[in-house]
This record gives structure tokens, C-alpha cells and sequence, in this order.
């Protein structure tokens, strides 16, 4: 006769979810486990978490070669005779392929993957959820509709999912949004998320897990697709292309929080009225320390606006080959001739009208990099922003190239008068 396999039961501290910068303890496995010999069963947290977790609490470690995964490393098989359960409110992230073989019951919560995730079982059980904050990799928070999976390569499920729980009903992403391979979770939400990159799920040694973003395969969604929004005063959003999950975590770079019109917003977008209730979320700003931002509904805003936007963004602050960007050379220059401007001019007067002669005269490199400065912020007043969803991003990018004892409104001031010396000659001219 044979040995019948011993089962793996797992438990760790599941008081903390994260919310206010306190660690949260994870279990992370280090290779396959069953791959060789089945286990008997696995089990984490059986009781689960009363909180929704902000970060993952189940990982598989990887080895990273850059910003790429060394193949196999990520990857993570559990294979058992019996059943494989993870805790309600649990949350597992793998930078690889996940595949989950159960000859019981396999049930789980939030998933997120950068490869395939394949689960075989003969009763497949997802945990339904009510909504919960999600830490980004910018170290904001942002918020989901409950439980959801996310891979970066597709689903593979064995049989029908039956959901357990209360909550909402999942939702699974990937990159076309009908990548489905059994047709099993076509009773399901399936959204298009774009790419799933490796720095979306970790950044250091943070790990995160994604929210199912983009376009619905839904009825409703299809005809909403066809809905053109408006925002206040009646002026008609320009839409290209749909603004995907990727374009909206890099948006926050630029100070503009994006988020999805609940349904019944979208709907009645649909008979030609209503309104978008933009209100303020959350950011993590210290360890302990939050603060208030405006949020953006995505359906107010253009993806081919959305991509020029970020484009003048990355050309004007990723760093160049020789590891310098431009953001940095035009901090240093004005940090280096603003001083002086400000000890010679005159008490109470303004940085813009000297500075403006300084760089007529000689400076060119200055020059050169306020204009692509410009540029990211002319990109960006196309997006369509209400007046003070401007001002809150404007402050937000100019903070990162402003020196600490230029006061922002001569910043500002600079910016919009560096071509105006040579005007002012021609106007005063008899």
C-alpha cells in the first residue's frame, strides 16, 4: 500500500493589510512545491483576513536580470492530490507562469501574474469580495471593484468557476481581453489590460497586485464604447484610442489620477446625459502619511491625447544614455543662474522679466530645455482637465524641476515669458 503524501498548512499574521504603511507578512515559496511528488493538500490562512489586503500576501520569489524575469525563475506549480485553498482576502502574485493542479478542490482569492495562470481542478472556487484599496507601484492608492485576476499571458481553467462569498463578481484581465483558452470563463468579465510589464508588479523589493482595468467584453461595455462623454459647459471630449490600465498608472507620474465611471455613470452616458463625479482619493506620501488627490474619470479623456501627454513626459525626464535627463540638466541651470537673477534684481520684483533677458542674450542650453518643458505641459492642458485638476498635475510636475527658492508662481512666470523678450522689442519699437 501506498503512503498517502502530507499535506502543507500555512499560516502567518493576518491583522495588517497595509493601508497605513505597516508591513504584511507574506509567504513567499521559493521554488515548485508538489512538482516532483504531490503534496496532500495546501492550505494558507484557512480563516482567512477580515481586511482586504493593499499588497500581496502570497508571492513567488524570482530572479530578476534587469528589468527582466531570468527565465523559470518566476514561475510557480503546485500540484496536489487534494485540496488547495487559500484564505478569503488573500492575494498571490508570481512573476512567471502560475499553474495550480488539484485532484480536489482549488480555491482562491486575487490573482495576479505576469505569465499564464492555468488552474485544474475538478471544482474551481473563487472568493468574491467587497472593493479594497490596492498600492501601486508609484506608492499610490487606488481602489478595485473586489476580487480580480490579472495575467499577462492568459487564463487556462479546467472547468466552470463557481463563485463563494459575498461581493462583487470577478473580473479577469489580460493583454487582448479574450484570452480565455477553455471558453470556461466566458459567464465572467474579461477586460483588455494591455501588456503586463515586469516593473507593474515589483519594484525593489515590493511586490504588488493589479487591478482588472481596460474595455469590458460586456453588452453594456460594447455600447458604451460608442458613448461620446462631455465634460462641464458642454464641450465634447475628443476620443482616439481606449486610455489602457498601463497609460493610466503612468498618468499619475504627471499628477492625473484616473479611474473608471461606475456603470450607472456610463448608462446614462449612453441617453446623452451625465454627470461625472470626480472626487478626491488617496496617495501615500510618507510611511504613515496620506493625502488627497483629484481623481479623473478615464472616459473624460483621449488615449491618442493620453500617449502625446506621456511621450513629452518620458522625453523630457527619462535620463539620456549618459545617465543625465533633461528634467535634471534644467533644474541644475536654473538653479545655478536663478540665484543671482534673484540677489541683483530689484525688491519685489519678478523672476520672469530678467530671466527672460538673461536667456535671450545667452542662454541657449536653458532655453532648449524650458521650451521641451512647455511642451509636457502644453500636452498636458490638452488632456481636457477641469481648471483646478490642471493646477493640482502642473504643481505636481513642476515640483520635480523647480528649485526649493523659486517661488512656483515666478516659475510659471519664466515659463510663459521665454519668448517674449523679442516680442516686447518690436512692440516698443516707434
Amino acid at each position: 500500500q501506498g503512503v498517502n503524501p502530507a499535506s502543507l498548512i500555512l499560516a502567518t499574521d493576518t491583522s495588517f493589510d497595509g493601508a497605513d504603511g505597516e508591513p504584511v507578512p507574506v509567504v513567499v515559496f521559493g521554488g515548485n512545491v508538489g512538482a516532483l511528488s504531490p503534496i496532500g493538500g495546501l492550505t494558507i490562512n484557512a480563516t482567512g483576513r477580515a481586511a482586504v489586503p493593499v499588497v500581496p500576501t502570497i508571492e513567488r520569489s524570482a530572479t530578476l536580470a534587469g528589468d527582466q524575469v531570468v527565465p523559470g525563475t518566476g514561475d510557480l506549480r503546485i500540484i496536489s492530490t487534494g485540496d488547495i485553498t487559500l484564505g478569503a482576502n488573500e492575494k498571490l502574485s508570481v512573476l512567471g507562469d502560475l499553474e495550480m493542479v488539484s485532484g480536489g478542490a482549488i480555491t482562491v482569492g486575487d490573482i495576479s501574474a505576469l505569465g499564464e495562470i492555468a488552474i485544474a481542478a475538478p471544482s474551481i472556487r473563487l472568493r468574491a469580495r467587497s472593493a479594497g484599496l490596492v498600492l501601486n507601484r508609484f506608492e499610490f492608492l487606488d481602489e478595485d471593484d473586489g476580487v480580480d485576476f490579472v495575467s499577462g499571458s492568459g487564463f487556462n481553467f479546467s472547468t466552470v468557476p463557481v463563485v463563494i462569498g459575498e461581493g462583487s463578481s470577478p473580473s479577469f484581465a489580460s493583454p487582448s481581453g479574450a484570452d480565455d483558452r477553455t471558453g470556461n470563463l466566458r459567464s465572467f468579465q474579461q477586460r483588455l489590460f494591455g501588456e503586463v510589464a515586469v516593473e507593474d508588479l515589483e519594484a525593489g523589493s515590493r511586490r504588488f497586485d493589479l487591478r482588472s482595468l481596460g474595455p469590458s467584453n460586456t453588452n453594456v461595455a460594447e455600447a458604451l464604447a460608442g458613448a461620446t462623454p462631455r465634460v462641464a459647459g458642454g464641450e465634447t471630449v475628443e476620443q482616439g484610442a481606449f486610455v489602457d490600465a498601463a497609460q493610466r498608472e503612468k498618468l499619475q507620474r504627471l499628477g492625473v489620477f484616473a479611474r473608471e465611471a461606475p456603470t450607472r455613470t456610463r448608462l446614462q452616458a449612453l441617453i446623452g446625459r451625465a454627470l461625472y463625479e470626480d472626487y478626491g482619493s488617496f496617495l501615500r506620501v510618507g510611511e504613515f502619511t496620506q493625502a488627497e488627490v483629484n481623481q479623473v474619470t478615464v472616459d473624460r479623456l483621449s488615449g491618442e491625447r493620453v500617449q502625446r501627454a506621456l511621450d513629452a513626459y518620458e522625453g523630457f525626464f527619462a535620463p539620456a544614455p549618459d545617465g543625465e535627463s533633461a528634467a535634471s540638466r534644467l533644474r541644475d541651470l536654473v538653479s545655478a543662474k536663478a540665484e543671482a537673477v534673484i540677489i541683483e534684481r530689484d525688491t519685489g520684483g519678478a523672476l520672469g522679466e530678467p530671466f527672460a533677458e538673461y536667456l535671450s542674450e545667452e542662454g541657449g542650453s536653458l532655453l532648449n530645455e524650458l521650451r521641451k518643458l512647455r511642451d509636457v505641459l502644453a500636452r498636458l492642458g490638452a488632456l481636457g482637465l477641469s481648471p483646478k485638476e490642471r493646477q493640482d498635475a502642473l504643481g505636481i510636475i513642476l515640483g520635480q524641476v523647480r528649485p526649493d527658492f523659486v517661488p512656483a508662481s515666478e516659475f510659471e512666470d519664466l515659463l510663459s515669458s521665454i519668448d517674449q523678450p523679442e516680442r516686447t522689442e518690436q512692440e516698443s519699437s516707434p
